[in-house]
């Protein structure tokens, strides 16, 4: 039996799916083969994806709402997952934070041990704390908008996936070929917000 691009696609789309979710929890062990060999598998996956999506004369609405449910779920799982003590997410509360303090981020040194006081749970572990910020200036205005809601690594998380959210309804609405085709490559990618 030959495989329909929509077959291929359903298939790609849940090992994408799977090998996110183990490399997901395996971000503690980021340099060991468990962490890259499904990394690697969902790398493939993801490019095999989009050369189905764009060479494929055309596909049925249910591969593209198949593909979206998919992306959906690895954005729960992006949600669900806790940050790295490392992560650069830390950083952005942290600049969000300074700049609502009145502080400005690209001259405060996050070490700086008279700002100690300033730091959270959450902020005492950002990466690169002797260097300032290295964000541009529209970053920066997101950060602040974000942490003036809430000021968490998960609103900041929650953020994200709405702008993935807002990006794909503006791809679906400019689509005129193929509706959803770029939308779904886009949302099938993970880590666009990170």
């Amino acid at each position: 039996m030959k495989l329909t691009p929509s077959h291929r696609l359903y298939g790609l789309g849940a090992i994408l799916l799977v090998a996110l979710t183990i490399c997901s929890g395996s971000f503690s062990r980021m340099g060991e083969p468990s962490f890259f060999i499904p990394l690697a598998v969902a790398g493939v996956a993801y490019l095999l994806a989009i050369r189905e999506l764009f060479f494929a004369p055309e596909f049925p609405k249910r591969v593209i709402v198949f593909g979206l449910a998919l992306s959906a779920l690895w954005q729960f799982q992006f949600l669900r997952m806790p940050p790295g003590l490392d992560d650069d997410i830390h950083r952005y509360v942290w600049d969000g934070r300074l700049q609502r303090l009145g502080y400005n981020p690209y001259i405060v040194v996050p070490s700086d041990p008279a700002l100690a006081s300033l730091h959270t749970s959450e902020t005492r572990t950002l990466n690169n704390p002797e260097v300032p910020s290295p964000y541009p200036p529209g970053a920066q205005l997101f950060f602040r908008g974000v942490t003036s809601i809430h000021e968490s690594t998960f609103a900041l998380k929650l953020a994200f996936v709405l702008c993935d959210l807002a990006i794909v309804f503006v791809l679906l609405d400019v689509s005129c070929v193929v509706p959803g085709r770029e939308s779904t490559g886009f949302w099938l990618m993970p880590g666009t917000h990170c």
